[in-house]
Order: C-alpha cells, then structure tokens, then sequence
C-alpha cells in the first residue's frame, strides 16, 4: 500500500490517508483481515504526525472498514468491504449517467460515445511497448502522408512548369 500526501490539497491529511486506504481496498491491493502499518510505522513513513495517522484509522474503524486487535494492530474488516464498494460502484455509475447526459446534450451519439470509453480504455490498459508501438506507427502515417504532400507539391511544380 503506497499513500501518498499531497500537501496542496484541499483535503486534510487525515482524509487523504483515508481515501487512499479505501481505494486501496477496494482496489483489492490490501485483502480482508490483512494488517494495516502501525499507526507510529505510518507516520514515520508519511512524515506526519501520530495523531493524524490515529485519527484516520480512528475514522476507518468507525466506518467498519478496519478493526483493532489490543496489542497487535489494525486489520482490514471482512464486513463493510463489499458495502464500500457497491457504495463506489454507485458514485462512479452517478457520474458516469452526467457525462452521458453531458455528451448527448453536445450532439453526441450512443455509439460516439461507446467509441471514446473504448478509446480511453485502450489508453488504460496499454503495456508501454504498446503505446509506443502505437506512437511509432502514427508518427509513420504522419510523415508518409507529409512525404505524399510534398511529392505532390513536386509534381503539381513540374506541371506548372
């Protein structure tokens, strides 16, 4: 789990670490009844203070997402992990159902915009050397079709002449 501290946010430093932890369950990368950093071991590592790091796991604990054990830490809850994410589920399909909105609105089809969330998704799940790829090979359209302009410059020249 990787928390990073923005300190040009409008967002508390407690609610950051909050958000993130959720994401990060939600997201899978920290499973149920895993172990969450100390609190000391956090704030060590984010270079924040013990109470911060306390009272965001104080707010995770009140929200059922993770539970202490005395004298051994704080885990991620079985319970309300699947509840956070039919909550997200919920938020995303909210704002995705104002976009679609938004696009109609502006003229856009159904299938406009099916093909800019298929496009978008490429983008996403592109390896590196497949983005490049695919850069290479525009960058090679672009200047074949310069090189046809400039060839048909050349001919249009010789006509005239």
């Amino acid at each position: 789990m990787k928390i990073e501290i923005k300190n040009n946010s409008d967002k508390p430093i407690y609610e950051q670490i909050i958000i993130q932890i959720k994401n990060c369950i939600i997201a899978g990368e920290i499973e149920k009844n895993a172990m969450l950093p100390s609190i000391r071991s956090l704030a060590k590592d984010l270079q924040i203070s013990v109470i911060t790091t306390k009272r965001a796991y104080e707010e995770l604990e009140k929200e059922g997402l993770i539970y202490s054990q005395a004298g051994k830490g704080f885990y991620v809850s079985e319970n309300n992990v699947d509840i956070l994410r039919e909550k997200k589920i919920s938020m995303i399909e909210n704002k995705i159902e104002a976009l679609v909105l938004e696009c109609l609105d502006a003229g856009l089809t159904v299938q406009d915009i099916h093909d800019i969330i298929d496009e978008l998704a490429e983008d996403f799940s592109e390896t590196p050397a497949m983005k490049n790829s695919r850069y290479e090979k525009a960058s090679n359209q672009s200047t074949e079709t310069q090189n046809c302009e400039n060839s048909n410059d050349l001919s249009e020249g010789q006509e005239s002449e």
